[in-house]
This record gives structure tokens, C-alpha cells and sequence, in this order.
């Protein structure tokens, strides 16, 4: 694990985000001392002149200087640590899941949780079962995946395991069933064993 010299890092977030949780829990591993602002789901024109789409998780760098994006900003933060190893093929090997995670697993498994949270489940009921189908056919990607890997690289966590468990871990709250899933669960209970590991 590396420890870089003390940064006066600004995350800009909303307390109920996943993506924002994934900085959260990046800086928490790596020991990066760091502020927060957080910041209402309506409270877009705050990020005015930060997020080119007035959106969080955005971090402010030692230089000043906004990055916006979840999984760049990890990869920001992870470059030089355990959790981004140096070997290009292994580090291609975890920027292929942080870019599976946000293109393909996320938005079936945060959607309906952010119905949820709205009061929209009756009025999306529709949407959120096609949407619980989807992560279904993911969880079992992942269930199959992990059988007998306890990282997706891997023998050891990396930054594909840190954002991809978040919205799985979170899944739940959308009415998705991870019984089904023991390989996956097992997965989850590593994670969350990690010392630096906190809750949302």
C-alpha cells in the first residue's frame, strides 16, 4: 500500500452515491486525508466550474485542479499503489473492470435502488424488473467469474474489486436477491473485512 505525502484533497459528493462511496473508500485504503463537502442531489450549481457535467464524485487535487468521473479519479488516486500495480498488462486487466463496472453493471443494479429512494418503484415497476433481469444475467458473470478466484485479478484486491463490489454491495437496496449468489456473498465478506472497508 502506499502512502503519499499529505494532500489537502476536497471530494465534492452526495451522501446516498455509490460513486461517490468508491472515493470514499479509496482515500479511506490508501490513507489519504481528505475533506468533504457534501452536497445535496439537487445542488448542481455548486459543482458549476468543477464538473463539466455538474455532477459528483469531483475531486480537488493538491494542485487545484477538479477531476471528475468516479472511476478516474480512483485511478488518480490508485497510480503508484498496491491497488493499481505497475505491470501494464495487470493494470489493463483492472481499467477493463473499472470500464465493464460503469458501462454494463451499475446502471441495472443502482436504478432501481434510486427508484426506490424516490418513492418511483410502482410508477417504474416495468423498468425495474427488466432492470433486476440485467443485473441478474451480471451477478451470475460475476458468480461464475470469482468460483475459486477471491479477486477478480486474482489472488489480491485491486481497484477492480473496490469499485466493482460497490453497487453489488448496494444492490440489495434495489430489491435484487444475492442468496443465489455464494461465490459473489463470499466475495463481498472479504472486501468488508479490510480494515480501512466503511460502510455508506
Amino acid at each position: 500500500m502506499s502512502m503519499k505525502a499529505a494532500a489537502p484533497y476536497r471530494l465534492y459528493e452526495t451522501a446516498p452515491s455509490g460513486n461517490c462511496w468508491k472515493v470514499r473508500l479509496c482515500l479511506a485504503e490508501l490513507g489519504l486525508p481528505h475533506e468533504r463537502v457534501t452536497l445535496d442531489l439537487t445542488d448542481r450549481e455548486r459543482l458549476a466550474g468543477l464538473s463539466r457535467h455538474r455532477r459528483v464524485p469531483v475531486l480537488i487535487a493538491a494542485d487545484g485542479r477538479p477531476i471528475v468521473e468516479s472511476a478516474a479519479i480512483l485511478v488518480y488516486l490508485a497510480r503508484g499503489s498496491s491497488l493499481l500495480p505497475e505491470t501494464p498488462s495487470l493494470q489493463a486487466e483492472i481499467l477493463s473492470w473499472l470500464f465493464w463496472e460503469q458501462a454494463d453493471l451499475s446502471k441495472p443494479l443502482a436504478l432501481p435502488r434510486f427508484f426506490r429512494r424516490m418513492g418511483w418503484e410502482q410508477a417504474r415497476a416495468a423498468e425495474i424488473a427488466a432492470l433486476r433481469q440485467e443485473g441478474a444475467r451480471h451477478l451470475s458473470f460475476l458468480e461464475n467469474w470469482l468460483a475459486g478466484r477471491p479477486y477478480l485479478t486474482g489472488a489480491e484486491y485491486t481497484l477492480a474489486d473496490l469499485a466493482c463490489h460497490v453497487y453489488v454491495h448496494l444492490a440489495p437496496e434495489g430489491g435484487q436477491d444475492l442468496s443465489a449468489y455464494p461465490a459473489v456473498g463470499a466475495w463481498l465478506d472479504r472486501i468488508r473485512a479490510r480494515p480501512a472497508w466503511q460502510p455508506l
